[in-house]
């Protein structure tokens, strides 16, 4: 079902009660959300009380055509697990159950959803992107850094590489797997890079986010 703004759930009849609004809290504007956690959502009612409530996703800060939940009991809030979806301009919308005639209310600032994926690097892949397979892993560390979206991890197969890197947003760079991405070992399947230089470092696991782009590695 499509939720289009200034539509009702009750078929053949306008509503003609006193409009409704709603004020969306609790720190969402702007926020910056990772997918699969939790998100307490609150609302303030005034206007026409309304006993349960429709809550609305949109990815293109236009259409909102995700449905959170609906017939939520009005008491202004709602524990959301948030989507594995990737959106810079994500907004939310909240509404009577019986349709938008009646009021909404909706985010005035884009919400960031930084979905994730599990992203390959090995040289027995394809080196086909999105490299979302260990059979179209990348040859490259950095082509798989560049290809993440939002919260992602990045596994390496043991082996040698080569290149600088640098990350666009929070990843998990994970060495020490073998070529089918089966087991993790990393003493067996030794992960080591070498950057502008001849010294070969060892990756076992790194983390960093995007206000910190530079990814040490472990001798």
């Amino acid at each position: 079902m499509r939720m289009v703004l200034g539509s009702s759930r009750t078929a053949g009849a306008r509503i003609s009660a006193k409009e409704t609004s709603f004020t969306i809290t609790g720190g969402i504007e702007g926020a910056e959300l990772l997918a699969n956690e939790e998100f307490n959502l609150q609302w303030l009612t005034s206007g026409q009380a309304v006993p349960t409530v429709d809550l609305w996703l949109g990815l293109d800060g236009h259409c909102h055509d995700i449905l959170i939940a609906e017939d939520v009991p009005n008491d202004g809030s709602y524990l959301w697990t948030v989507p594995n979806m990737s959106s810079d301009f994500a907004s939310l919308v909240v509404c009577p159950s019986t349709g938008t005639e009646e009021g909404y209310g909706m985010t005035s600032s884009r919400i960031r959803i930084l979905g994730h994926a599990i992203r390959y690097v090995s040289a027995a892949g394809s080196n086909t992107a999105p490299y979302t397979t260990p059979q179209t892993a990348a040859h490259d560390i950095q082509d798989a850094l560049l290809a993440c979206t939002g919260a992602d991890s990045v596994l390496v197969a043991g082996g040698q590489y080569r290149g600088n890197m640098v990350l666009s947003g929070p990843v998990a760079l994970l060495g020490g797997y073998s070529s089918d991405f089966s087991t993790r070992d990393v003493e067996t399947y030794e992960t080591r890079r070498a950057g502008g230089g001849p010294t070969w470092r060892r990756l076992v696991h790194q983390q960093r986010l995007a206000q910190h782009p530079e990814l040490p590695f472990h001798r």
